[in-house]
């Protein structure tokens, strides 16, 4: 029963992760693309605090379109990190619009997944129960067959009747 009950998990497991798979992969993708701009914000907050001009190259390394930027405003002679920074916080601002956007659908997929432990644990606990009456069960026919058929000595009624309460 567990070898199925596993086997019922992982299948309805892969539903989930399939029903949900588009909108998982998006909110990851807004996840690194938030993340490299705040590592963005971080170079250039470094270039303004220590004057550190290499971690101004490095934005223009790891970002291109910072990158075009600073090329031309360097040509220009005027502040690179001037046109950067807003271009920046348009990025992050779109960003957080999609994940409101799709916060709901993130929702609902960590909704979806809690039901389905929900019933893993439930169920896990029957089989648990269901294990336990077994034995009884076992047990009581056990007794049987070495011909212990004192109804005072054992009562298998009782013992039926507790294996089953367990199960339900």
């Amino acid at each position: 029963m567990k070898k199925n009950r596993l086997k019922v998990e992982k299948e309805l497991e892969k539903h989930i992760e399939d029903d949900f798979k588009d909108i998982l992969v998006y909110s990851e993708t807004l996840k690194r693309r938030q993340k490299h701009n705040f590592q963005l914000i971080n170079l250039l907050v470094r270039y303004h605090e220590k004057g550190d001009k290499g971690a101004l190259d490095q934005v223009a390394k790891i970002d291109w379109e910072a990158g075009e930027m600073i090329r031309r405003s360097k040509s220009l002679k005027l502040g690179s990190e001037d046109k950067v920074v807003p271009m920046i916080t348009a990025r992050l601002e779109l960003i957080d619009k999609h994940k409101r956007f799709i916060a709901g659908d993130i929702e609902q997929f960590h909704k979806v997944w809690q039901e389905l432990e929900v019933l893993v644990d439930g169920s896990d606990a029957a089989l648990q129960k269901a294990k336990i009456a077994i034995i009884l069960w076992d047990k009581a026919h056990a007794r049987l067959a070495a011909g212990e058929t004192d109804p005072a000595k054992y009562d298998f009624m009782s013992v039926a009747k507790f294996a089953f309460d367990l199960i339900l």
